[in-house]
């Protein structure tokens, strides 16, 4: 849903999302799965990507963005974090089952 007066540029990517009145969104800025109040701008190559159903929600005048490069190594560095942590669970359950099968 995109709010009266909002100017969206060429190239921006509007993906799921809801832009309150009067809102700015610049040229290969990425709104995805977010909720941006009115009268807010999005500069130019911004992304900005909520997480789970209620999205983000970025108040006037607030600019949380990252810039591409910085959004895809942060996102990058949570999944290797996440992709450890799951391995040492898996390593923790196996030698809990061997300890366990050992014993009997």
């Amino acid at each position: 849903m995109i709010g009266d007066d909002c100017q969206i540029k060429p190239g921006a990517q509007i993906i799921n999302s809801v832009l309150g009145q009067g809102c700015f969104v610049e040229e290969r800025a990425r709104v995805e799965n977010s909720v941006i109040w009115p009268h807010t701008r999005v500069g130019h190559g911004r992304i900005l990507f909520g997480s789970g159903s209620s999205g983000a929600v970025v108040i006037s005048g607030a600019q949380p963005w990252l810039d591409p490069a910085q959004f895809w190594e942060t996102k990058l560095r949570s999944l290797i974090t996440r992709s450890q942590e799951a391995a040492s669970r898996e390593a923790i359950q196996s030698s809990e089952l061997e300890v366990l099968s050992s014993e009997y």
